[in-house]
């Protein structure tokens, strides 16, 4: 009789608790209600599928989620596999221990933090952005969720693609949905676009250890010190020692990001360009060549 009345209250815990973690209790939920509407939107106006439980429910903690990247000093090269190494909640002095390894070995290194993931986890700190990065990151984390469930694309193209619906998705919901934030977000997407180049400037320039290379940094740094002072999430993401290792966790994010601008643009649908992402092979030369081939297609 104990064991029953133990296991019903312990039932009724558990509801509870995910009650509480899919009706979070907010003293703002501004920016709550918004990734709702973000994901409402994805699915409804942007033909994406994402998980039921998208930004429901919170992470177990505030911490951010480290990451570490190394490269080579004279090139874009990586002795890690994937360019990084991933880590869960850990502290920022476990982060540098293990990134002084390659330190000392010669190598170029990035410690980078981020509050927004896959997983779509609710925090406070990603809760209260700008607008503008909450609707980016939303649109953001929900095409990891779309695409892979029906396309296998090399790293390089999943993160650029992530990063144009979230700045296209953006700005397509403001226009319908939120036209007094256009303005402020059409400005989060120039700053976004701009870093992007400067970013890709720099890693031609690296890509044959340029002379003018450490200049071409300066000036990346520069651009990156003048960001408003509002935009935690944008000086989180870029304001760091610019080096090799930089380059390589951005490449993936930039590399390709106007190409697929471009396709996406002549469509001019997102339901199109979805068609056209799903016949992709997961080959980067061959992704290439098929994009060219359908943007000169478009144009004529």
């Amino acid at each position: 009789m104990h064991r029953t009345l133990l296991i019903v209250f312990i039932s009724f815990f558990q509801i509870i608790v995910a009650f509480c973690q899919e009706k979070p209790e907010l003293s703002d939920s501004t920016g709550y209600n918004l990734l709702q509407d973000v994901g409402k939107y994805a699915v409804n106006e942007l033909d994406m599928k994402i998980s039921p439980s998208f930004y429901t429910k919170w992470a177990s903690n505030e911490n951010p989620n480290i990451f570490v990247y190394v490269s080579s000093k004279d090139s874009l090269y990586s002795p890690l596999k994937s360019s990084f190494l991933a880590f869960g909640n850990i502290t920022e002095e476990d982060a540098k221990a293990k990134s002084t390894e390659y330190y000392e070995k010669g190598y170029d290194v990035l410690i980078y933090k981020t509050y927004g993931t896959s997983g779509t986890q609710l925090s406070h700190h990603l809760i209260n952005y700008s607008k503008p990065s909450i609707m980016f990151i939303g649109f953001h984390e929900a095409t990891h969720q779309h695409i892979s469930g029906f396309v296998s694309l090399p790293y390089i193209y999943i993160e650029a693609l992530c990063d144009l619906i979230g700045t296209q998705g953006s700005l397509a919901y403001t226009k319908t949905h939120s036209i007094e934030n256009y303005e402020i977000t059409k400005q989060f997407v120039d700053k976004v676009e701009s870093l992007g180049q400067h970013i890709n400037d720099c890693i031609l320039l690296a890509q044959t250890y340029d002379i003018n290379l450490p200049k071409s940094f300066a000036s990346l740094k520069k651009e990156i010190c003048n960001l408003p002072k509002n935009e935690t999430f944008l000086i989180e993401r870029y304001d760091y020692d610019i080096n090799n290792a930089y380059l390589i966790r951005y490449e993936s994010y930039t590399k390709y990001y106007f190409k697929l601008k471009e396709l996406l643009t002549l469509y001019n649908d997102f339901s199109t360009f979805w068609n056209f992402i799903e016949k992709l092979p997961n080959d980067e030369s061959k992704i290439n060549a098929l994009i060219d081939t359908e943007i000169i297609k478009l144009k004529s």
